[in-house]
């Protein structure tokens, strides 16, 4: 039983990872599209930090080339090492070769083809719009359900 939760676990961390890493790597697209348009000395700061963060996500994500790391990592640790390999596998090829080996052991070690957890990240994200709507409904309800200050100004103290 415990090795179904596990395996729905890292199945749900994937697809979220997936979805979200998508998102991420368009919004590093726009960014860079956007970086055009800016002056020499900012344009320079801007791609400083861009390969600063592509830096990092590479340091991240060399450990999930070692069987070390897939023995002790668990839902969280391999969802966010997949969202960081989709985020930057278009900009950065260590990202691209992280992914692919991770696609692989993700089928070989949980049965998981990563190509069939879209599904799952969609029924994520409409989970995730249904939550944010009901939110901003029960918000609007709390709203209309306040009293309205009183519109001549004079608040709690009585008129004479």
């Amino acid at each position: 039983m415990a090795e179904k939760t596990v395996l729905e676990a890292v199945t749900i961390a994937v697809a979220a990872a997936d979805l979200l890493g998508e998102k991420l790597a368009k919004a590093s697209t726009q960014e860079l599209l956007e970086m055009e348009d800016r002056a020499p000395l900012e344009l320079a700061e801007l791609y400083e930090n861009f390969e600063s963060s592509a830096a990092e996500a590479v340091a991240e994500l060399r450990d999930v080339h070692s069987h070390a790391w897939w023995a002790k990592a668990d839902a969280h640790a391999i969802g966010h090492a997949y969202m960081t390999a989709r985020a930057w596998k278009e900009f950065e090829p260590a990202a691209a070769e992280a992914e692919a080996t991770m696609r692989t052991e993700l089928r070989r070690r949980y049965g998981i083809d990563v190509e069939s957890t879209y599904g799952r990240a969609q029924e994520i994200q409409d989970q995730y719009e249904k939550l944010e709507l009901g939110r901003l409904m029960a918000k609007l309800k709390h709203k209309k359900v306040e009293p309205e200050p009183d519109a001549s100004g004079g608040g709690d103290t009585p008129q004479p």
